[in-house]
C-alpha cells in the first residue's frame, strides 16, 4: 500500500493465475474457476528452487502485506487497504484474521504486515515485539 492506495506486486503462483496472464479467463471468471487454487510451483516439490525477485525502492509509509490465499479467499483488496490505513499493523492483521475466520475460512492463514517508516536522525523505526498468532 503507497499513498493509500493497494497494488499487487507479486504473482501468485497457480494455474488461474496463469490462465489470467494468457489472457484465457477473466478476472471476474478466476473468482470461481474451478482449479482456481492449484499451486504451479512451491518450494520443496522439486529439488530446485525458483525465486522470484524484484528491487525497488521503498518510501516512508509503504506497508507490504504478505498473505497466503487464505486470506484472499474471503477478504477483497479494498478491505485489505482499508485495515491497513485504519489501524497500526498489529491490529490491521488481527481485524483481516477475524473477517477471515467470521467468513468461515477453513484454509490456513498467513498475514504479514511491514510498514516502511521515517528514517529520520539515522534511526530506524523500533520493532513492535513478537506476537504469537491464533
Amino acid at each position: 500500500v503507497r499513498n493509500a492506495s493497494i497494488s499487487q506486486i507479486s504473482k501468485d503462483h497457480t494455474e488461474v493465475q496463469e490462465l489470467l496472464d494468457r489472457g484465457v479467463i477473466s478476472a471476474a471468471e478466476a473468482l470461481t474457476w474451478p482449479r482456481r487454487n492449484v499451486i504451479t510451483h512451491a518450494v520443496g516439490v522439486s529439488d530446485e528452487i525458483v525465486i522470484d525477485y524484484q528491487q525497488g525502492e521503498t518510501m516512508p509509509g509503504d506497508v507490504f502485506v504478505l498473505n497466503t490465499d487464505g486470506l484472499t479467499a474471503h477478504v477483497s483488496d479494498a478491505e485489505i487497504e482499508g485495515a491497513v490505513l485504519s489501524a497500526a499493523p498489529q491490529a490491521a492483521c488481527e481485524k483481516l484474521l477475524e473477517t477471515v475466520l467470521a467468513r468461515g475460512g477453513t484454509d490456513n492463514v498467513t498475514i504479514i504486515l511491514v510498514k516502511i517508516g521515517d528514517r529520520r536522525n539515522g534511526q530506524a523505526p523500533r520493532p513492535h515485539p513478537p506476537t504469537e498468532g491464533r
